[in-house]
């Protein structure tokens, strides 16, 4: 298991590079909380596996699971990002 920093602070952005990264590999949502407008946590499940998506205010931004899986979104993520 791995867990990457994406953004040292919420992000909106990278919360939706990521999204909509898991939404095109074919992930569905499972379960997640929200408080207010901001986004705290949710779990994706794709093929390979199951991923953990936390994001809060002072925190960061964070994906967890899998290492080859969050590698692989990870790095997807950041491609988005720098464009």
């Amino acid at each position: 298991m791995s867990k990457v920093t994406i953004s040292p602070e919420y992000d909106g952005r990278s919360i939706r590079a990521a999204t909509e990264i898991l939404r095109s590999l074919g992930a569905k949502r499972l379960r997640g909380e929200q408080l207010g407008n901001d986004f705290s946590w949710a779990e994706w499940i794709l093929e390979d596996g199951l991923l953990r998506l936390e994001a809060e205010t002072y925190m960061g931004f964070t994906i967890e699971g899998p290492d080859e899986l969050v590698a692989n979104v990870e790095r997807l993520v950041l491609e988005r990002l720098r464009k």
